[in-house]
């Protein structure tokens, strides 16, 4: 007799969906406003590309930075505690930027 499937984990595959989607989000939220943000900053023409390109990147070498401290975190506090914790950094994060 063949053993018995083990069930998908359908909740908490829909949660890491949601997570994955809402870091998606915060990484391209910046991108549509960056020029704006920095002639606003004094950036000249010249520069603009540039350093919008910068600040953009800026994102995302913080999360390769940060990553090996939050698997340090989770390898000694627990995985759920640190991405709960991240998920309101993330949100507080964006709504402060979003009242920029």
């Amino acid at each position: 007799m063949a053993p018995a499937a083990t069930p998908l984990p359908r909740a908490t595959l829909a949660v890491i969906l949601c997570i994955q989607i809402g870091e998606a989000l915060n990484g391209c939220v910046l991108f549509p406003f960056i020029v704006f943000m920095m002639r606003d900053a004094g950036i000249s023409e010249r520069n603009l590309g540039w350093w919008s390109g910068l600040v953009g990147a800026s994102f995302f070498l913080g999360q390769v930075v940060s990553s090996y401290h939050w698997g340090r975190l989770a390898d000694r506090y627990g995985c759920k505690p640190c991405i709960v914790f991240s998920c309101v950094a993330a949100g507080l994060s964006s709504g402060a930027f979003g009242f920029a």
